[in-house]
């Protein structure tokens, strides 16, 4: 890679690279996180196979627990930076957890949607819609530092209101040039997310993390789950799954 216009604190010219790793996050030169979504699977898909070398029993209490606690981890790991917005990324994630429900023999004759239902999973694509909630919340909440860059830019804030409540304000997005670099991100995405939830849930503030997980996953669980995937050909209520078109097929829970 060639040379860049910025120096170190030793006045050392800094050359410029595809793709660097802090935290464990790989980002791109163009700001996207394909690189580290791919290191990703095929992590995932290692752990999957070693658990299936190891393990003969296919029952459903047993993958389910070795999902969760082996395999998990490493597709929430910060989640709420990373997670794509392209439809072939999502695809790509979620096969990995349909791949894996396919060798519970006991499910075989349900579909990718009905396994999740009847495992009480959700998808990864719910998953990592509900951290990005959860954080906004956290940030509104001042649990979390907030990224803004100076006082009202770049972060994530809100404003109340008597008849709406609380709700985020949406940022801008600046230049057309720079609206690629900022779609999908947690700046833009999370406050949509907070914002389709009901009021009573946006209005939840000075209570612990687990009061608000639990009214979080009371409302996801009336909200459709249908990820999109390949060669699954049933009837799907919306163009995405996203809770931003799903909640407006939700089925309102009684008692």
């Amino acid at each position: 890679m060639g040379q860049s216009n910025y120096f170190s604190d030793t006045n050392t010219q800094i050359n410029t690279k595809e793709s660097v790793k802090d935290l464990g996050i790989i980002l791109c030169s163009d700001m996207t996180y394909k690189n580290h979504i791919e290191t990703v699977c095929q992590k995932v898909k290692g752990i999957s196979a070693w658990i299936c070398r190891t393990f003969k029993s296919r029952d459903a209490k047993l993958m389910l627990t070795l999902w969760k606690s082996l395999v998990i981890p490493h597709l929430d790991y910060c989640s709420q930076l990373w997670s794509p917005s392209t439809r072939h990324l999502m695809v790509k994630l979620e096969m990995l957890q349909k791949s894996f429900l396919d060798r519970i023999l006991s499910l075989n004759h349900l579909n990718y949607w009905e396994k999740l239902e009847a495992l009480k999973l959700y998808s990864l694509e719910r998953r990592r819609e509900r951290y990005r909630i959860l954080y906004t919340w956290y940030i509104l909440e001042q649990l979390v530092p907030n990224f803004n860059f100076d006082g009202e830019v770049g972060g994530i804030h809100c404003s109340f209101n008597q008849r709406l409540g609380r709700k985020c304000k949406p940022n801008s997005v600046g230049p057309r040039s720079k609206r690629n670099l900022w779609k999908g991100s947690l700046s833009q995405e999370g406050p949509k997310l907070f914002n389709v939830l009901p009021m009573n849930l946006r209005n939840t503030s000075n209570c612990f993390k687990d009061v608000f997980k639990k009214q979080l996953d009371d409302f996801l669980r009336s909200v459709p789950d249908e990820p999109l995937l390949p060669n699954l050909f049933v009837f799907r209520r919306g163009d995405s799954n996203s809770l931003t078109e799903m909640v407006n097929h939700r089925t309102p829970r009684v008692g």
